[in-house]
């Protein structure tokens, strides 16, 4: 009985031991996370600070080829920012003076560069460029001679020729074994140690089990020593 005491302490305190290093290791990975994160949060303010606030119109700029710029907004869609923040200064959204002062807004919202984008896009300006077809294309297709068709015949067999080769290979790839996807970490994204959790449970459920045993055990033996003690008053009694 002194054996199986031992082993209930000693599974408890190993358990224990478990919960605890678990608990030490999530913690930890948390706090490197969210050093990582503020790590990354200074760096995109310092890149944010460095980027100019004003900008000097030069001979030909626009609205648009300005907020294409990559060290303004690196889109020209979002030209109506800089409109805003200088009407006092434009009078129109084209015809830019040489030489005249913009502000350029950088402390913006995601909802504010979306709703500027949306209204360039509805005055059209920038203008949409438009591709433009191969002039005659249309003629050569439609003047195609009979020498022309049978090399097209024959061009088109060899082309039915390297499908069936195609088709071959995509065979042998698909016959090919399924590559066995990565296991993935026993980490939550809360940083639990599941391995851990599961380890603990099964370690507490081996605790219950074994004190059953031990309630169970205790109790024979306390049947066993009533048993003997009846026996020997039994005796007694009759040897008297």
């Amino acid at each position: 009985m002194n054996k199986l005491k031992f082993l209930m302490i000693f599974i408890l305190s190993l358990s224990l031991v478990i919960f605890i290093s678990c608990g030490g290791k999530s913690k930890k990975i948390n706090e490197v996370a969210e050093e990582e994160q503020n790590v990354l949060d200074e760096e995109a303010e310092a890149k944010k600070a460095e980027l100019p606030t004003t900008y000097l119109v030069e001979k030909g700029d626009e609205l648009w080829t300005i907020a294409e710029k990559a060290e303004i907004y690196g889109n020209k869609w979002q030209w109506p920012l800089i409109y805003d923040a200088n009407r006092d200064i434009l009078d129109s959204y084209t015809g830019l003076k040489e030489g005249q002062k913009l502000i350029i807004p950088r402390n913006v919202s995601a909802v504010e560069i979306e709703a500027a984008k949306e209204r360039a896009m509805e005055l059209g300006i920038p203008p949409v460029e438009k591709s433009v077809k191969v002039k005659g294309e249309e003629e050569e297709i439609a003047g195609l001679t009979e020498e022309t068709e049978k090399t097209r015949e024959t061009s088109t067999s060899s082309e039915d020729l390297s499908s069936e080769e195609q088709s071959g290979t995509q065979l042998e790839e698909e016959t090919e074994p399924t590559p066995i996807p990565e296991i993935p970490g026993k980490t939550s994204k809360g940083g639990i140690n599941i391995t851990g959790i599961i380890i603990g449970l099964l370690l507490v459920v081996a605790i219950i089990v074994l004190f059953l045993f031990y309630q169970k055990k205790k109790k024979e033996e306390e049947e066993e020593e009533n048993k003997t003690d009846d026996t020997s008053s039994g005796s007694g009694g009759i040897l008297t």
